[in-house]
């Protein structure tokens, strides 16, 4: 559990829930209302990724009537028909997220890797050969995997995230308001008007 909420506690600059918190920070507001904006910036694509991904490796592991290759090759060709964004795969930044290669060494370790860990696994293996490309497991689909073998409702998977950040955002709120100038905005150059063109007002 340790190991979990250390591996989501910061990224740097680069999210938007820590973008959110430490632009309203700039506003002079108070603490709270600062990190509450970042939290209140973790949804479906950027948090909610876990929440997804257990929710598609617990279904998947009650699949009986099947091999485990065939329920892998069933899960990617379903998500690949949809269109969406295959959860807990892939990173922007990441070609072999670090994280996730901790977290599966201490959760063997300990013990806890079960069906869904091998799951997980199988389904980056094989999304080269359903995708075109390979797609590491990024360590949201990693906690996904071990909070499912260690017992959690996938529907508790945004809450991980929302913990794990947490005393992040507090650190770059707290960095903000305190060394930081105030009142951080886009500057006007980056501002660009894509509305319709101007047009008349008709006379009455």
């Amino acid at each position: 559990m340790d190991a979990l909420l250390t591996a989501c506690i910061e990224h740097s600059l680069n999210s938007p829930s820590v973008d959110a918190t430490v632009f309203v920070a700039s506003s002079g507001v108070p603490l709270q209302a600062s990190v509450s904006a970042g939290v209140a910036a973790m949804g479906e694509w950027h948090g909610g990724a876990i929440e997804e991904a257990a929710k598609m490796l617990q279904e998947g592991a009650t699949t009986k009537s099947k091999s485990l290759h065939e329920t892998v090759k069933e899960i990617l060709n379903t998500w690949k028909n949809s269109g969406k964004r295959l959860p807990g795969y892939g990173h922007p930044t990441h070609t072999d997220d670090p994280r996730t290669k901790r977290l599966l060494e201490i959760a063997d370790q300990t013990k806890v890797s079960g069906i869904h860990v091998k799951l997980a696994l199988e389904i980056s293996a094989l999304t080269e050969a359903i995708y075109g490309k390979h797609l590491i497991l990024n360590v949201d689909g990693c906690i996904a995997a071990i909070i499912s073998d260690m017992g959690f409702d996938w529907r508790l998977g945004k809450g991980f995230f929302i913990v794990s950040r947490t005393p992040g955002l507090v650190a770059h709120a707290y960095e903000q308001m305190y060394f930081e100038k105030p009142y951080k905005a886009p500057h006007w150059s980056e501002i660009q008007y894509t509305g319709r063109a101007e047009r008349r007002v008709p006379e009455s």
